[in-house]
């Protein structure tokens, strides 16, 4: 038996150093009894995505998976903190992130029927307010309709302080952290 999962993000996801989480991710996971062998399908991660950018190329990156085979188990998303400025600026409403979520959500849905879909709730340091309303509300929102087939991910709140390089980015150690905060999110 083979399960898969794949990550659609921002730079946090692709990193600046190659895969973010998703190394130690498969890693930890291809060591539990539970999963004997375990893929992770090519990334949709960019440094700068945003729910807006993604939503434009989300139907171009399915596109890619031709074979109907290829079904992940898991789709796990970390979008948001490119988004903080502009919440701040007050150029992005929780009714425009909610529609270009939605979108995606709904077309990651569509492609992969059977897939759980996660929503990372993101941190930035130095827009506090910002990412507590994004965490504690938008992500919620955008989620409230689709429960059938999404879950909460993790909040990096709650790990990643003090394990950052930057406002933005984990370190190594929170990268490690991150893949074992998704593991956990998965149950597993």
């Amino acid at each position: 038996m083979s399960l898969t999962f794949v990550a659609i993000g921002d730079s946090k996801t692709g990193s600046v150093d190659c895969c973010g989480y998703q190394d130690d991710l498969l890693a930890s996971l291809q060591a539990t009894e539970n999963w004997p062998v375990v893929s992770g399908l090519p990334s949709f991660a960019t440094g700068g995505q945003t729910p807006a950018s993604a939503s434009t190329g989300i139907n171009a990156y399915l596109a890619t998976f031709s074979d109907p085979a290829i079904k992940p188990d898991w789709v796990l998303v970390n979008l948001g903190s490119n988004d903080f400025p502009a919440m701040l600026a007050g150029s992005l409403n929780q009714a425009g992130w909610e529609a270009d979520m939605g979108y995606i959500i709904d077309a990651l849905h569509a492609k992969w029927p059977a897939a759980q879909i996660g929503l990372a709730r993101p941190i930035y340091l130095g827009y506090e307010t910002q990412f507590d309303l994004y965490a504690d509300t938008w992500i919620p929102g955008a989620l409230a309709s689709r429960s059938g087939f999404t879950f909460l991910g993790p909040d990096e709140r709650s790990y990643l302080p003090g394990h950052m390089d930057g406002d933005t980015h984990p370190d190594e150690s929170g990268y490690v952290l991150t893949a074992a905060a998704w593991q956990t999110a998965m149950g597993y």
